[in-house]
């Protein structure tokens, strides 16, 4: 059955997952990044998994409290961590240097392999969705994963801001 689900998943979904590893791989390296490009990924993400949420589950109002909440629970855990910590703010740059991490490249995976499952469970079983003991947990897995991705956001925000406090951070 695993090899009819791969064999049945269209060419541009192998693509898309090659394109958003190599988005993944490229947050492994330290960057130089303005404001805006510093949250763009992070904001995409967390689009992209509200959107997910949406798509999948409209007739099922639950997954979207479910979203809600994992975001809440994952910033803030990140925040207790310290998450995103290393990330500085280059006065004679004027910009944000964002340090290494694979964090950025899990997330992402994580992203794809719920939308792929979930895109799987459709069309293997369209009724399993509609449940909210399934929904509300996938949602919540969506929202964890945004959370963590809108707390970089959030740093790089809020060090912008201590370095321009009249200006708006872009």
């Amino acid at each position: 059955m695993l090899t009819e689900i791969l064999h049945q998943t269209p060419r541009w979904v192998w693509i898309l997952l090659a394109g958003l590893i190599a988005l993944g791989l490229s947050q492994t390296v330290p960057r130089r990044m303005t404001p805006a490009r510093a949250t763009a990924v992070p904001v995409a993400m967390a689009v992209v998994s509200l959107g997910g949420v949406i798509s999948a589950f409209s007739a099922q109002p639950l997954a979207l409290p479910g979203w809600g909440v994992g975001v809440a629970v994952a910033l803030a855990l990140a925040h207790a961590i310290g998450a995103w910590s290393g990330i500085r703010w280059l006065e004679a740059d004027r910009r944000l240097l964002v340090p290494a991490s694979w964090v950025p490249l899990a997330l992402i995976l994580c992203l794809f392999i719920t939308r792929y499952g979930v895109s799987v469970a459709m069309a293997v079983n369209p009724g399993l969705l509609w449940r909210a003991s399934v929904a509300m947990p996938i949602g919540f897995i969506y929202g964890a994963v945004s959370g963590i991705f809108l707390s970089r956001s959030l740093v790089t925000w809020r060090l912008t801001r201590q370095a321009m406090p009249n200006s708006v951070p872009g």
